[in-house]
């Protein structure tokens, strides 16, 4: 089972991290979407675009990896979407949004911020030229590190990550 995205559109777009990205400046859901299917910062896990609103006239459309709220805010979408998932461990919300972040925490799914989300997306970086198909998922946040770090003290190792094998 891999991991699902769900992005706090609107909240992503008007980020001070994103505006390099925006060409023309009003095409930032279009753009957001380019740069999902060129970097995929999501990796090989599924993504979804949660806005604010109704879908315009004539442009975006609902589709598979957008959706609208309509009459609701995209972020008590993105809460009925982590509440209603059978595995809210494995949803992670990307936002900047304070008040998000503590409601997407209290239901069981782990938030990433925007800049950390888009760093992934930065063609300057020489590992996010090349293509990210190959990418693994990322599956650790920041309170999982805090956690395995406490864990590793615990047990007394160095190594803080579980995943790696150790010989005794």
């Amino acid at each position: 089972m891999g991991l699902r995205y769900l992005l706090d559109g609107y909240n992503i777009v008007r980020h001070e991290a994103f505006q390099k990205y925006r060409r023309p400046p009003d095409a930032g859901i279009v753009e957001l979407r380019r740069l999902l299917d060129r970097y995929r910062p999501q990796g090989r896990n599924r993504v979804t675009i949660v806005l604010d609103g109704y879908p315009p006239a004539g442009g975006l459309q609902q589709e598979d990896d957008v959706i609208y709220a309509r009459s609701s805010t995209a972020d008590a979408a993105i809460i009925r979407m982590v509440r209603s998932s059978p595995h809210p461990g494995s949803v992670r919300v990307v936002t900047d949004d304070r008040l998000l972040q503590r409601e997407v925490r209290a239901a069981g799914a782990a938030w990433i911020g925007v800049e950390e989300f888009l760093s992934a997306c930065d063609p300057d970086e020489p590992e996010n030229a090349a293509t990210a198909d190959d990418r693994e998922p990322v599956y650790e946040t920041g309170e999982d590190r805090r956690i395995n770090e406490e864990l590793a003290r615990i047990w007394d190792t160095d190594d803080p990550d579980p995943r790696r094998k150790r010989s005794t």
